[in-house]
């Protein structure tokens, strides 16, 4: 059992995370801080004294103290909000730890793909053998990842985006949902398709 899990989220509290980690981690507080850090902070956990989920509301706190009493912390959510992240990513990254990667049960991970740090792969996402995600990907669900492509740290592929073999993403991309790229297609870091 993790003491805490933090997940930075730049619009305030998201179900679609929450139900993730719930499911697919061990996990006691899942915690939410909106785009606005000096706005009150949102928790949602799971009590398990009383088997119930809580929700508590804090009053704006220093970060680093905040950050101390919850050892465990994970920079990413399925929710976009790539300017927050960045900017919280940079306050933080000298003392917060990214998180492993967290695959959802209903996901298929093939041999030899390499899932980086803060990785997140939703259900029923394939990811073929040999591709790698870097740190900080978000790959939502029913997603399929050819084999021996690269995406880079930060980028973003929303529900039902379909990605060829030996495809080449940059950082920071954002890629909207039900795209199809090609084989050995490349996309420039921090580009956006739709």
């Amino acid at each position: 059992m993790k003491e805490g899990l933090i997940i930075l989220n730049g619009d305030g509290f998201d179900p679609l995370s929450y139900d993730f980690y719930r499911r697919n981690t061990d996990i006691d507080i899942c915690g939410f801080v909106s785009a606005n850090i000096k706005q009150d902070i949102r928790f949602r956990y799971f009590n398990r004294m009383t088997l119930k989920e809580e929700d508590i509301h804090l009053p704006y706190i220093d970060l680093l103290n905040f950050f101390q009493e919850f050892p465990v912390v994970i920079l990413n959510s399925f929710t976009n909000n790539e300017e927050f992240m960045s900017t919280v990513y940079e306050q933080t990254k000298h003392f917060a730890h990214v998180a492993d990667p967290v695959v959802d049960r209903l996901a298929i991970i093939e041999m030899n793909a390499g899932l980086a740090q803060g990785v997140l792969v939703g259900p029923y996402s394939h990811i073929h053998h040999d591709v790698a995600l870097k740190d900080l990907v978000v790959v939502r669900e029913k997603c399929t990842i050819g084999s021996l492509t690269e995406i880079g740290e930060g980028s973003y592929i929303c529900k039902g985006v379909t990605i060829g073999k030996n495809c080449k993403i940059g950082k920071n991309v954002f890629i909207s949902e039900n795209v199809t790229i090609k084989d050995f297609s490349e996309i420039k870091d921090f580009d956006k398709v739709y």
